[in-house]
């Protein structure tokens, strides 16, 4: 063991989700999203190792979300419907199921919100540049 071995980041290896490496408050890596491809994964935590709560909810997610995709879809549907009535450059949607061509997931993010383990699937939408949609 080197000098500086205690500034290396630590590192999980999870047989689903693979390597995770601690940085600022979160275990980083990769979670595969079907057909959506590969996201960045957060999961928050300080610990030697995820918390199993974590890793459990992230593991599900990567089998649950193909049936998610449809509740998915009709909420960023609900998001879009404002937009196309203001924006005439945005695309012209006409269902839910249209929506997949226009957003890209941006990262897998877990962690507690008033102490529940939550999970955040975050996406960037063409029809509003200005946030990212969770």
């Amino acid at each position: 063991m080197g000098i500086f071995d205690f500034f290396k980041p630590s590192q999980y290896a999870d047989a689903t989700l693979g390597a995770l490496v601690r940085r600022g408050g979160y275990w980083r890596g990769q979670i595969s999203l079907g057909s959506d491809g590969a996201v960045p994964l957060l999961l928050a935590g300080r610990g030697a190792a995820p918390g199993e709560p974590r890793l459990v909810l992230a593991r599900e997610l990567v089998s649950r979300y193909p049936a998610l995709r449809s509740a998915i879809a009709n909420a960023l549907f609900e998001h879009y419907e404002p937009y196309s009535e203001e924006l005439e450059e945005i695309p012209k949607l006409s269902g839910p199921d249209q929506v997949w061509k226009h957003v890209t997931p941006v990262h897998v993010r877990i962690e507690p919100l008033d102490r529940i383990e939550t999970v955040e699937i975050a996406y960037r939408a063409e029809w509003d540049e200005e946030h990212t949609l969770g």
